[in-house]
């Protein structure tokens, strides 16, 4: 098992212990994302946008998303499953309670995701 499949398998406890306690489903927000940030070949801009939760109708075709510095407090369960080309997902600065897991056919994403983590740091090399 390579580093990246224990940091998956990891996350995969984490996320269940966090679904066991009993925390709220996560929500959208009930507003197309191109109303409320700055979409622009095919990237989402939503950085600094005070947004409580993730807009709804983000292009599945999309490469960049940027939710930095938000309010956003948890990320809907298999939401991003469908975003195949996505290889850049920011979350940081915002209020997430549980950690989120990308499918593991977004294994670019995946790695970007782990790179920038504490928890299981990869090489660079």
């Amino acid at each position: 098992m390579d580093i990246l499949q224990l940091c998956y398998a990891l996350m995969v406890a984490i996320t269940a212990i966090c679904v066991a306690s009993g925390n709220n489903p996560c929500r959208l927000l009930d507003s197309n994302v191109c109303e409320v940030c700055i979409c622009a070949s095919r990237n989402v801009d939503c950085s600094n946008r005070s947004l409580t939760a993730i807009p709804s109708y983000i292009p599945n075709d999309t490469y960049i998303i940027n939710l930095e510095n938000n309010g956003i407090s948890c990320i809907p369960k298999d939401y991003f499953r469908y975003f195949a080309v996505l290889f850049k997902l920011t979350i940081e600065m915002n209020s997430v309670t549980e950690p989120f897991i990308p499918p593991t056919s977004m294994k670019k994403l995946l790695a970007s995701i782990l790179a920038q983590s504490a928890l299981c740091p990869l090489d660079r090399a």
